[in-house]
């Protein structure tokens, strides 16, 4: 799409957006989405409505970045991590850090873990470990594959199970395909695709392994962990802030896929720590990262803004 395309896209959304706002009685207009910052913050920004800007990502365009910064009244971030993004041009005011929340209730024992073995052909011998999330660079599920390579050589069963579609990065997807390929994985793998069945398939692991480079939060940890499954995720990001390494999940060298092995290892050999970290886990999201606590949060930068 030509740079014009893109001008006369963005017009048409920011005049469909200022004729949405006029029809309709609107105090605050919360965005999520950083395009949306700028189409429907500028018609808001003329209709003198105030915004804010919910940050659910730690990169992004310096310039565009600017603009938003403009726009917004508010910014929500949804880690500390997420300041990163800003490092060279701090926002005027100090952004709300509030975490992403889980319905617990959704992820707990919500599957039948003898109808998951049957369906995917695993035996009850066999453990399970997971990986959910977008087949892109930045989730390097190379080192997923790469950890139960490891995993395989000690004689340990397993299946190594993947949730999540491609993406966009079609040549990310070939790579995996062929490095699945050379380390001879194709039998102890499943890669499932996308699901909205997440919820159901995920009790059923006995590991999540979460090897992304910087994500931004990471809420397939806390999902995880609402569902009693242990985590082992980098050191990087996001995810220092969701876990207490070796109290409710393992943190890993950033660098290094082999700590990540080697903390499996853990887990799957101690049945007893991976039972304590899973039951911390879960004590953790119900206080921590529950839907009442974010919903609260949210509620008091709506009355701090409108009482401004």
């Amino acid at each position: 799409m030509s740079k014009l395309s893109v001008a006369f896209s963005l017009l048409a959304d920011v005049v469909s957006a200022f004729k949405c706002l006029g029809e309709s009685d609107i105090d605050i207009v919360h965005i999520s989405h950083d395009r949306a910052v700028i189409s429907w913050g500028i018609a808001a920004f003329i209709r003198r409505i105030p915004v804010i800007w919910h940050v659910r990502w730690n990169r992004g365009n310096r310039f565009t970045d600017k603009l938003r910064l403009l726009i917004a009244s508010k910014l929500i971030l949804i880690a500390e991590e997420t300041k990163s993004r800003f490092s060279d041009k701090p926002p005027a005011e100090e952004p709300y850090v509030i975490y992403n929340a889980v319905q617990a209730t959704k992820w707990e024992a919500c599957s039948n873990n003898e109808d998951f073995r049957k369906e995917f052909g695993v035996s009850q011998r066999e453990y399970v470990i997971g990986f959910v999330g977008r087949i892109v660079p930045i989730k390097r599920l190379e080192w997923f594959l790469r950890v139960l390579n490891s995993l395989k050589h000690t004689g340990i069963p397993f299946l190594g199970v993947v949730v999540g579609g491609a993406g966009g990065e079609e040549e990310y997807v070939k790579r995996i395909e062929g490095l699945r390929h050379d380390l001879e994985l194709e039998d102890q793998t499943r890669f499932l695709g996308y699901r909205t069945d997440v919820a159901s398939l995920m009790p059923n692991f006995d590991v999540l392994l979460v090897p992304s480079d910087r994500e931004p939060f990471g809420r397939v940890i806390i999902e995880a962990m609402a569902a009693g499954v242990p985590v082992i995720a980098t050191n990087s990001g996001g995810p220092p802030e969701i876990i207490d390494n070796h109290v409710d999940g393992f943190l890993v060298d950033s660098d290094e896929w082999q700590e990540m092995a080697t903390k499996l290892m853990e887990l799957l050999t101690q049945p007893r720590l991976a039972k304590n970290i899973a039951e911390a886990a879960r004590e953790k999201v119900n206080n921590r990262f529950s839907v009442e606590r974010y919903g609260g949060e949210v509620l008091e930068v709506y009355e701090h803004l409108l009482n401004k």
